[in-house]
């Protein structure tokens, strides 16, 4: 059975009764030739080893953890596939020569990746970033897991020797996504993505706002140690306020944003009213009034919430998000 993750939830603030129904919704290199055993090696007897069989593989002079991944006979020699333990590095066409049985007799632990976890995925020469989604353990072929990629497609029966946590990854030089606001690249990515969105309208870009930053990151610990999403009472936020949750999974700037700004779909600009289940998140977003941004999440297990807060407020009832003279002059300049 596939253990499948939850979905993501978001909400958005309407400061007052509104004309925009808003709420919240469930949504969510070449392999070098081995080295000669140095003098100072014990020698060793060749042995035969299986698929799945846990190793000592000779690599530079050093003796490193692995497990047979597959096993090859060519021109009467056997050749091994050898995943690394500690970095996940797979290394093809190994001798029998250069692998010894285990040292020690302690077990190991089977290695599980949970549902939530960002990771990088081997494909041949190709790495992709995505999001454990669900795994099924054990069966014929061993262990598997369905990626959800961060280009938003979609994979399943990926094998467990593919998977690099992204701490492995980073390790063998990988670049990765960010999955928090903590570095000056992501509130980059947080400030850029919204801008982006109030371009294709035509309003000004938004600047960021670290007083801003404290007032939702107050919130999102609020919201954090009760596991629940809900805005600030209006009586106490002077601010427009947009909210997102997700439970085993991580969520990027880029993805929460995007997830608010989909919500175009469902806004009427002629009718001014949100013709799907809601539109609120987009219309602050790009509410032309509004000048600044600041944003904050918390994480802790497999639950984790972003807030946004926006000043000026938006999302006045009777009141249009931008004018519609820019909407006619964007529609010219596409002509």
């Amino acid at each position: 059975m596939w253990l499948k993750s939850s979905l993501v939830s978001l909400a958005s603030l309407v400061v007052t009764p509104l004309l925009l129904p808003l709420g919240s919704v469930s949504a969510s290199p070449a392999v070098q030739p081995p080295s000669p055993v140095a003098s100072t090696m014990e020698a060793i007897t060749v042995e035969n080893f299986t698929v799945g069989d846990r190793v000592e593989v000779q690599r530079n002079n050093q003796w490193r953890s692995g497990e047979i991944l597959s096993v090859q006979f060519l021109e009467q020699k056997t050749i091994y596939s050898v995943r690394y333990l500690d970095i996940g590095f797979t290394e093809n066409n190994v001798r029998g020569d250069r692998l010894r049985k285990k040292t020690t007799s302690r077990p190991q632990a089977r290695r599980i990746f949970q549902v939530g976890l960002p990771v990088i995925v081997a494909e041949g020469e190709t790495y992709r970033e995505g999001v454990i989604t669900g795994y099924q353990l054990g069966g014929y072929g061993g262990d598997r897991y369905e990626i959800s990629y961060n280009d938003d497609s979609h994979t399943t029966n990926v094998k467990r020797h593919q998977l690099l946590t992204l701490a492995e990854a980073q390790a063998l030089g990988f670049e990765t996504d960010n999955y928090d606001l903590s570095t000056p690249e992501a509130i980059a990515e947080m400030l850029d993505i919204h801008n982006e969105w109030r371009a294709k309208v035509g309003v000004a870009p938004l600047t960021w706002s670290d007083e801003l930053v404290e007032h939702s990151k107050i919130w999102a610990e609020h919201l954090l140690a009760e596991r629940d999403m809900y805005h600030r009472p209006v009586s106490q936020n002077p601010h427009g306020e947009n909210l997102a949750k997700a439970t085993k999974r991580h969520m990027t700037p880029s993805f929460v944003v995007n997830l608010w700004g989909s919500e175009v779909k469902d806004y009427d600009y002629e009718s001014n009213q949100c013709m799907g289940l809601m539109c609120g998140h987009y219309t602050q977003m790009v509410w032309h009034e509004t000048t600044q941004l600041g944003c904050a999440m918390a994480r802790e297990d497999d639950f984790e919430i972003w807030v946004c807060s926006y000043d000026p407020p938006g999302n006045y009832a009777g009141e249009r998000p931008y004018p519609m003279v820019e909407t006619t002059a964007l529609e010219t300049a596409s002509e």
